[in-house]
């Protein structure tokens, strides 16, 4: 089953392993727990080190929506299962801009590097993948979306996560 949460997870996990293999990125996201998905406006402008996955929007994934539900799922009653995009926006929170926009590079780099996402579940049966890109906004959408937050308006980057859906091991 793909679910937000998976998604999120997935996410955080992969961006995360990234940031482990780049010491400059390291010493300013220090931990997994620093990616979080607040809102941009919910995080105080002191609190450095962190980067915001905020989902901001979500669509049905159309192009799932006629497959076939799983045959070893008759829970289902013969639904396929929901496949979703979800649109994040990703703003870090760091001491000085220059670190601010260290880090927005290395995501920049972790997502044209990593167009697909994947980890083995918890169950150990089923795999997670996701296809991930950069949206880019026009300067009106990134304006209506953090006039939206109510906070001033700070460098960011969105991206766009297609689920699909769980594969069998």
């Amino acid at each position: 089953m793909t679910s937000i949460s998976t998604a999120d997870k997935l996410f955080q996990r992969n961006l995360w392993a990234a940031i482990q293999d780049n010491k400059q990125l390291q010493s300013i996201i220090q931990s997994e727990a620093s990616i979080v998905f607040d809102s941009p406006a919910r995080i105080l402008p002191d609190e450095s080190g962190r980067l915001s996955l905020w989902l901001y929007s979500m669509s049905i994934n159309e192009s799932f929506r006629n497959l076939m539900p799983a045959a070893d799922n008759p829970s289902r009653g013969g639904q396929a299962p929901v496949q979703l995009n979800l649109h994040y926006l990703l703003t870090p929170f760091c001491k000085t801009s220059e670190q601010e926009h260290v880090l927005l590079d290395g995501v920049i780099r972790f997502l044209h590097d990593h167009s697909i996402l994947e980890q083995l579940n918890p169950d150990e049966s089923t795999f997670s993948k996701a296809d991930i890109s950069i949206v880019n906004l026009t300067i009106t959408e990134l304006t209506n979306l953090w006039s939206s937050l109510q906070v001033p308006i700070r460098p960011s980057i969105a991206c766009q996560l297609r689920l699909s859906p769980g594969m069998r091991v």
